[in-house]
């Protein structure tokens, strides 16, 4: 893992520099040596894997979005052909390169077991996201039974189109917490006309598809396979890693934060800057003009003697509610006669 100072943890309590985390990741079979590397337009991809590789399909699909498309993606590759140290596998290979500057992972393969070993890489790290496109109700059924938080999946029975992939493409670049994954429209995937009940059977598995909607063709809905909303673990995150960076830039751009009340409130106002760009991004919520977050300090005369020897502060600490999002509406209505 890279190298820091400061941890940050965050448990979700139900009821109760900045980093974007939008760019996506794909892993990809190539001969050869594990890599990784950038590309901003598909033609630089089909270069290397073919015009008719799943990789450069996919990569059209990821960056062909409209105007919110990632600039960049990168591209991880793994060789199954390998007979030294390459990694053979699309999971091994993302696990070599996991701190790499990407936020969500893709990949080209759809088979059970390679999307299952990916998912307990990312679920393993604790950070980052891995989406993925299901094609048969009992590869849905047996991914739902590991009830992974961090890997969500879009389940879509046309030929060679990648609907997560686009789902990623077209709406993960997005400021975190100003969206809600459901009822978005993708570019080039066709709507699917389930009938209700299977539509039912899907959203069961916590699985999502593209459907028509009052004439949009829209995603049905944006949970992960816990059945948490995809915005709410993207917005845990953004708050772990731009808490985090904050109070790191201040131990690195200051030549001392002392062990006094005057430093450890320094560090207290990094993070409220954070939080409140969260609060600006809708991510917290807000009750009469007043942003729902709090941070607690410890005081110098408060903290563990044996902690002010090994330079430790262990005081700092916040709690927020989550602003959510409205995703149905039943009303109820009168007429009178």
């Amino acid at each position: 893992m890279p190298l820091k100072d400061v941890t940050v943890k965050i448990q979700i309590k139900k009821a109760a520099r900045l980093t974007g985390l939008g760019k996506p990741a794909l892993l990809a079979a190539l001969a050869g040596p594990s890599s990784y590397s950038n590309y901003s337009e598909p033609e630089q991809i089909a270069e290397i894997f073919g015009e008719d590789s799943i990789a450069h399909k996919i990569a059209t699909t990821l960056l062909k979005q409209g105007d919110s498309s990632p600039e960049t993606m990168g591209i991880i590759t793994y060789d199954p052909n390998a007979t030294d140290d390459t990694p053979k596998t699309a999971a091994k290979a993302l696990q070599q390169h996991f701190d790499e500057d990407f936020y969500f992972v893709v990949a080209d393969t759809q088979a059970v077991a390679d999307v299952k070993a990916i998912a307990d890489v990312v679920e393993g790290e604790g950070i980052k996201m891995f989406a993925t496109t299901i094609t048969k109700l009992e590869d849905a059924e047996s991914l739902q039974l590991y009830k992974y938080e961090r890997t969500f999946a879009a389940y879509h029975e046309t030929a060679g189109e990648y609907v997560a992939e686009a789902w990623v493409g077209g709406h993960g670049s997005k400021e975190v917490g100003s969206i809600t994954w459901m009822n978005k429209k993708l570019v080039g995937i066709t709507p699917q006309a389930f009938s209700v009940a299977k539509l039912t059977d899907i959203e069961i598995l916590n699985m999502q598809t593209f459907v028509t909607k009052s004439g949009h063709n829209v995603m049905s809905e944006g949970k992960t396979l816990s059945g948490e909303y995809i915005d709410v673990v993207h917005s845990k995150d953004w708050l772990i890693v731009n808490g985090a960076n904050a109070i790191q830039e201040q131990l690195i751009a200051n030549d001392k934060v002392a062990y006094t009340d005057k430093g450890i409130a320094l560090l207290a106002s990094s993070l409220d800057n954070v939080l409140l760009a969260g609060v600006a991004q809708d991510m917290i919520s807000v009750t009469d003009n007043i942003p729902d977050y709090a941070i607690t300090t410890l005081s110098r005369a408060q903290s563990n003697a044996a902690d002010r020897a090994a330079r430790i502060y262990k005081g700092l600490g916040f709690s927020f509610q989550l602003a959510g999002a409205i995703h149905k509406v039943p009303v109820k209505g009168e007429m009178i006669i």
